[in-house]
């Protein structure tokens, strides 16, 4: 039965009811995020539950949880071998990143049937984008509507691809598409379909200007499975982190470069992430870890007299906060006075780093700018600097080191050969690691 119809309101950003409002949602904290909204929009209906009994453990029959290849091998390993049957996923990421173009190229190469359904495009502007990516696939069918019941009628046996969650609405749910309401409903009915039949279900979720997935949070915490689709457009390299996975490691991360026939799986990326020869200062080498994957990347930084009273900090693929504390430490722990100087600096190829171990080539960029020597090419340096100056070892520090020779790196600096900052300033000021 219905509930009372009576007005509450609901915070836009996770689900949580009020029933008056409020400036403030005090579950999440968002701002100005609470909507009017009628109980009776949603219809609570009791279900025969039959005579389903528990089975035990040996009972199980796990066979048809075997993995299904994607047939990219990028998205495979972030996967730990490929999708489950009745795995749900959510893939959500920037507008224009690439999500709808990754998801295409899934349904082309996959070796089962694949319904895509797009709440936001019509069968033809789907099919152009197909057209473009050069994908002919004769088991993908293409549905452009934003009704779940039309969705779940076309479904056959098929992997579902739902572009995107905010398009969808549940039909007898009297709210907007895009609401809480109807973003929960929807996912519900989905995931209810995917667990019933051993269906693999894609979702894509547009994110809000904070990085977060729109919607409630109930969300995902419903999905199994939860990847996000990061970079910089102006740039050619994607990452596809994990933040949830209930059926493997969640620490995986696939690297993708986008190019005319849409996204291609980067087996290697160090070669094309550390930079050639160095013939300038104020750049190094580190190798960094992306999930369990090291990768070798350029740091590049620029130290230069400040025009204005206040020194200014910048950064692109780094922590802001943590530059400043960088600054800090070889202010105190070197005597250089880069108080009066800009701070610049730059993760090349548009790359995200936010682990420790590349503090150590942060803070050789830096002082290579300011003292203006460079750093010899076939140098990598890694480690986590302290608030005392001193080098710390960072976790798979057996893995980089083995990644650095691959590469043919001649000297590797890191914890176990530099004790602190103070040392590496000497051994650059006296050309002893630079060119």
């Amino acid at each position: 039965m219905a509930k009372a119809n009576k007005t509450i309101f609901v915070c836009s950003e996770c689900g949580n009811e009020y029933s008056t409002w409020q400036g403030q949602c005090r579950a999440c904290g968002a701002w100005n995020s609470l909507y009017q909204a009628k109980t009776s929009s949603v219809s609570i209906k009791s279900e025969p539950r039959g005579n389903k009994k528990p089975l035990k453990l040996s009972q199980i029959d796990t066979s048809l949880a075997s993995r299904i290849k994607t047939g990219i091998s990028e998205l495979d390993n972030v996967l730990n071998g490929g999708i489950v049957p009745g795995q749900v996923i959510l893939l959500a990421g920037n507008p224009g990143i690439g999500k709808s173009t990754l998801l295409l190229q899934i349904a082309d190469k996959i070796e089962v049937d694949v319904l895509y359904a797009s709440g936001e495009e019509s069968e033809s502007q789907v099919a152009l984008r197909a057209e473009r990516l050069n994908i002919k696939n004769p088991r993908l069918d293409i549905i452009s509507t934003g009704s779940i019941n039309t969705i779940l009628d076309a479904v056959d046996k098929k992997m579902l691809i739902v572009d995107s969650i905010q398009t969808v609405y549940v039909d007898d749910v009297e709210s907007s598409a895009g609401s809480v309401t109807q973003i929960r409903e929807s996912a519900f009915k989905l995931i209810e379909y995917a667990k019933a039949n051993d269906i693999p279900v894609v979702l894509v979720g547009h994110i809000t200007k904070e990085g977060n997935i729109a919607g409630p949070k109930l969300l995902e915490h419903m999905v199994d499975t939860v990847l996000y689709l990061e970079g910089d457009k102006q740039h050619v390299f994607r990452l596809l982190r994990v933040r949830k996975n209930r059926f493997g490691d969640d620490s995986e991360v696939g690297i993708f470069e986008m190019t005319n026939d849409g996204l291609i799986g980067v087996e290697d990326p160090s070669k094309l992430l550390k930079g050639g020869d160095h013939d300038y200062s104020g750049s190094s080498t580190s190798v960094a870890m992306e999930g369990n994957r090291p990768i070798a990347i350029e740091v590049q930084a620029l130290v230069t007299k400040s025009q204005f009273g206040y020194a200014k900090r910048a950064v692109n693929g780094f922590s802001l906060n943590k530059l400043q504390l960088l600054c800090a430490v070889i202010q105190k722990r070197t005597g250089i006075n880069i108080l009066d100087q800009d701070v610049f600096v730059n993760i090349a190829s548009g790359m995200q780093i936010k682990e420790p171990g590349i503090d150590l080539a942060v803070t050789t960029a830096i002082i290579s700018s300011y003292l203006d020597k460079k750093i010899s090419a076939d140098i990598c340096f890694f480690g986590e600097v302290g608030l005392a100056g001193d080098i710390r070892k960072v976790y798979a520090h057996e893995k980089r080191v083995k990644e650095a020779k691959k590469l043919g790196f001649k000297k590797i600096y890191t914890s176990e050969n530099l004790k602190n900052i103070s040392e590496l300033f000497n051994k650059i000021k006296t050309d002893k690691i630079s060119v």
